[in-house]
């Protein structure tokens, strides 16, 4: 689906795991900064069985593909690790009673309605996914066949690619977050894409409303601590 990797000014660049400690030790630094502590969490966040160790080192068991996405898109890499980390972090134990009852629909018993939920390691519903990859595909940025999110037949397969392959579920990260940019008005999200705008393509990545727009303030902050490293090591 996508190039092979290619090589310019200011593309983002593997992670030197020498630094992983110090990142890790930042990242826990800014998400305790807004009470998102190193398990758990106040009030219902208490049911969140990923602790942001665990969160951090299954996004850097990726970075090979995430980097590989950021070069291919030419998207900034730490774009791509906010929500996925953070989603990660974030998961509860509503999620797989949620994912169960997709199943259901599908497999089980029919009596479930739910034919779609936000699932994988980047929490994308199948709905989200198919509409990213057709912005994408009209938009020339890559290549597939146009699929209609109104219909299960589409929804079932994709949903069970973003379930079951973490692979198709990261690489979908990046496309949903270019066609959150373009829904929210802004260019597609580039090298030089703004912090402001990276704010607002994140929030977007939830959803639309306030509780969007706090996720995209919360996730601006892991944003700068993930490009202070990111930056350095474009620049080596």
């Amino acid at each position: 689906m996508f190039d092979e990797p290619v090589k310019g000014f200011g593309l983002d660049v593997e992670f030197d795991m020498s630094q992983k400690a110090a990142m890790l030790k930042d990242a826990q630094t800014y998400l305790e900064s807004i009470n998102v502590p190193e398990t758990g969490g106040p009030g219902t966040d208490i049911g969140q069985p990923n602790s942001t160790t665990f969160s951090f080192e299954t996004m850097l068991t990726h970075d090979v593909r995430i980097t590989n996405l950021a070069r291919n898109l030419r998207i900034r890499k730490s774009l791509i690790q906010c929500p996925l980390m953070w989603e990660i972090r974030k998961y509860n134990l509503d999620d797989p009673v949620a994912d169960q009852l997709v199943k259901d629909h599908y497999q089980g018993t029919g009596i479930s309605t739910k034919n779609d939920s936000s699932t994988g390691l980047g929490q994308i519903f199948a709905a989200t996914a198919i509409r990213a990859r057709n912005h994408c595909i009209n938009q020339g940025i890559i290549s597939g066949p146009i699929m209609d999110p109104g219909k299960e037949s589409d929804l079932w397969p994709v949903w069970q690619n973003l379930h079951n392959d973490a692979n198709y579920n990261i690489s979908t990260i990046p496309l949903v977050l270019i066609e959150g940019a373009h829904a929210v008005g802004l260019g597609r999200p580039g090298l030089d894409f703004s912090e402001d705008d990276s704010r607002k393509t994140l929030a977007r990545y939830n959803g639309t409303g306030d509780k969007a727009k706090q996720y995209g303030r919360q996730l601006i902050g892991l944003y700068r601590v993930f490009e202070k490293y990111n930056a350095a090591l474009r620049r080596r």
